[in-house]
């Protein structure tokens, strides 16, 4: 897993490639596949976030591979997220929600509850981009119940995607307050991609609000911390909304 917590951490992604290819290079010496498993995993999610989606497939094909002979619950879980992630970026939200949908029956399954939490924040996040605000809203409040209090990430996710869905309906106080408590929690990790989605959620939520200065002093942080990171789709995605907010 050491790749995986190189990746989630504040090393660029450029070192998180690098890494991960000497990874692979040592799993196919050694005959690791769950070292080489990990290694593509992370491999495909630095080609996701560069753009290159052709070589993102390839990388989830190959760690999709090695994890059916293995069977156990996290790899299932990270490589159903990290197929839905390219399918995120490629625009294909069916796509994207089928490979969720079938991931996380499966993890329930098998009773998997920390990795079900975190197929679910992302289905809650494809569902909200759907427009299907009341789904987003009712898994958010699956992963409230279900999510450990040291798992930042679902912690900050579920909060995120719950604000946005109720601005829309109306409710901007609410809607604040989660995503304010969102950015919050994500500001005590060094999980720079999730802090940057947290402070794009909450400029998301100002938005809904009429409060463009504001949304846009969020978006500039996004920006910095996905440049800290070198996740370049990320960054072109804050910039197009920081320009919404300017327009």
């Amino acid at each position: 897993m050491h790749c995986l917590t190189l990746y989630w951490g504040p090393l660029p992604l450029e070192v998180c490639e690098r890494r991960s290819r000497e990874a692979l290079a040592e799993a196919e010496r050694s005959g690791v596949a769950s070292l080489a498993a990990t290694a593509y995993r992370v491999l495909a999610r630095v080609a996701a976030h560069r753009g290159d989606l052709d070589e993102a497939r390839r990388f989830v094909e190959a760690a999709t591979a090695i994890t059916r002979e293995e069977g156990s619950l996290l790899p299932r879980a990270v490589d159903c997220i990290s197929r839905a992630m390219v399918d995120m970026l490629a625009g294909d939200l069916p796509a994207a929600e089928e490979v969720l949908r079938s991931g996380y029956a499966q993890l329930e399954e098998m009773g998997g509850t920390g990795p079900r939490v975190n197929v679910a924040t992302l289905l809650a996040r494809v569902r909200l981009l759907r427009g299907r605000n009341d789904d987003a809203e009712e898994l958010t409040r699956l992963c409230e119940r279900l999510a450990a209090p040291d798992q930042a990430d679902a912690q900050v996710k579920w909060r995120s995607v719950r604000a946005i869905a109720v601005a829309r309906r109306g409710e901007p106080g609410e809607a604040e307050r989660l995503a304010r408590e969102a950015v919050y929690l994500a500001g005590k990790t060094d999980q720079l991609d999730s802090r940057a989605e947290a402070h794009v959620d909450l400029a998301e939520v100002l938005l809904l609000g009429g409060r463009g200065r504001e949304a846009e002093h969020e978006l500039e942080r996004a920006i910095s911390l996905y440049q800290e990171k070198g996740n370049e789709v990320g960054e072109r995605t804050a910039r197009r909304l920081r320009a919404r907010t300017r327009g």
